[in-house]
């Protein structure tokens, strides 16, 4: 039986980056021949190339200092920051919706108010004319379009920050 002088692991590129996944493990001797191709090594992902090479030594019960990784060399850290997400938890699109409710509760309160004084006025005149009572109805119009619109820029402000939340969880868990 030949001793085990060096084996070579040789990386599968074709992986996402933040995985790392062996395409093929071959033992070799002093010499530089082929001792075993060892079959139930390929195929196998790890996090990490550490992780890897300690999985190689302790099945092939082999000292790491032999162990050489040949293919895609880069380590962990320069694949992270390759790949680095860079997304934020606040999108700049909430906070555009989150203005634009904010515009549009207190253009709610101006007609909510305008209505309010409109009504207490038509109720002290008995001769109302025409545009009093349209002015009237419009500002109720205005104001119920205003507290809508108020609601549905808030809920879409929300949203976005969800949504906003969950990609960067995920992009978070990706890089851990």
């Amino acid at each position: 039986m030949k001793t085990i002088a060096r084996v070579a692991v040789t990386l599968d590129e074709n992986v996402p980056e933040y995985m790392v996944r062996c395409r093929s493990v071959i033992s070799e001797d002093e010499d530089g021949n082929e001792i075993k191709d060892h079959q139930e090594l390929v195929n196998l992902e790890f996090q990490t190339q550490a992780e890897l090479i300690a999985h190689v030594t302790k099945t092939l019960n082999v000292d790491a200092s032999i162990v050489e990784i040949e293919g895609n060399t880069k380590n962990m850290q320069e694949q992270k920051q390759d790949t680095e997400l860079h997304i934020t938890r606040r999108s700049s699109w909430s906070t555009f919706f989150f203005i634009c409710g904010l515009i549009n509760l207190v253009v709610f309160f101006v007609c909510l108010f305008s209505f309010l004084n409109s009504i207490l006025t038509l109720e002290k005149s008995p001769s109302s004319d025409v545009t009093q009572m349209l002015f009237t109805s419009y500002t109720f119009i205005y104001s119920v379009v205003s507290l809508a619109a108020a609601i549905q820029s808030f809920f879409m402000g929300f949203l976005i920050d969800v949504f906003t939340d969950i990609r960067w969880f995920l992009s978070q868990a990706i890089t851990r």
